[in-house]
């Protein structure tokens, strides 16, 4: 009986010591978070930024005849031939997984630098740069945007694993932006007033934070809030209000769906046999872009917008 009773006191003791240990490396880890908070800003927004309501909202699914649709060739659209349809690259994928193959850029000079980027951004980018200086009295400066496959290999050479690898990389469609303001750049631009504001406004402009805190696991980078992607209107809205990443967005939507957003309609698309796609007649001020997944993104301006 006695024996036990001192063996009850030492399971006793050893789960006292234990709870001890337990409790310590808990306090240890919730110190090492705090100090690391301190130190890290951008990691301190991000944290504190997830907690802030973006209103979540959803796109309506709605019903399309086929007899109300056009048949609409791939190929003679990105050529720049179908009537009423811009080609743009603006909701392209690239990542490791989703890398560029055999890519053309179409690329333009950004006012009078040396600057390029996607044919498509130069006017939101503007509107932006302006909006931006209005609200925080900063100026918004542009730090790195398109570069070739050979200017990526050498980002990877001085940057290894913060960088991605040539074919895997926004910068080389002309679509991914890095900004800063004075002082500011890269992680501690999240300090800035026009980081936060571009944060929470840039999707007006028809860009998103390419790269959102706690969202490595989807997009395989990351967090850059210096890091703008374009993506046009009306898919920024929903990227941002949904805290979506790029990548879940377009795995939200059904292939062959038709959806109605804020006087947009949008579908996303695998073509036919014949290499075509159905878009509603109705629609105008449409753009057609590439999802490098083998679909495509049409989205227009609906009739009673």
């Amino acid at each position: 009986h006695g024996n036990a009773e001192r063996l009850n006191r030492m399971k006793s003791k050893r789960k006292q010591l234990i709870l001890i240990i337990v409790n310590i490396l808990l306090l240890l880890l919730v110190v090492a978070v705090i100090a690391l908070l301190i130190v890290r800003s951008d990691w301190r927004y991000g944290l504190f930024e997830r907690f802030r309501n973006r209103n979540p909202v959803q796109p309506a699914v709605v019903q399309v005849a086929q007899v109300d649709c056009r048949r609409v060739s791939v190929e003679t659209a990105l050529q720049g031939e179908a009537e009423g349809i811009v080609s743009d690259r603006s909701l392209l994928l690239v990542s490791e997984q989703h890398r560029l193959e055999d890519f053309q850029p179409v690329t333009v000079e950004f006012r009078d630098t040396d600057l390029l980027v996607d044919a498509a951004v130069p006017g939101p980018l503007e509107e932006l740069l302006q909006a931006n200086s209005e609200a925080t009295g900063e100026k918004l400066l542009l730090m790195s945007t398109y570069r070739d496959a050979d200017e990526q290999a050498q980002v990877l050479e001085e940057e290894g694993a913060l960088a991605a690898s040539p074919g895997a990389s926004e910068h080389q469609t002309g679509l991914g932006l890095d900004v800063y303001v004075a002082q500011k750049a890269q992680r501690r631009f999240i300090d800035s007033k026009s980081g936060v504001w571009v944060d929470q406004n840039g999707w007006k402009y028809g860009f998103i934070i390419r790269y959102p805190f706690l969202k490595s696991s989807e997009t395989g980078q990351s967090y850059e809030p210096w890091h703008l992607r374009y993506v046009g209107k009306p898919h920024a809205e929903l990227i941002y209000r949904n805290r979506y990443t790029l990548e879940s967005y377009l795995d939200s939507l059904e292939t062959g769906a038709y959806y109605s957003f804020d006087g947009y309609g949008f579908s996303l698309q695998t073509p036919d046999e014949e290499g075509c796609l159905l878009l509603p007649s109705s629609w105008t001020e449409v753009t057609l872009s590439p999802d490098n997944c083998g679909r495509y993104m049409l989205t227009g301006r609906l009739a009673d917008a």
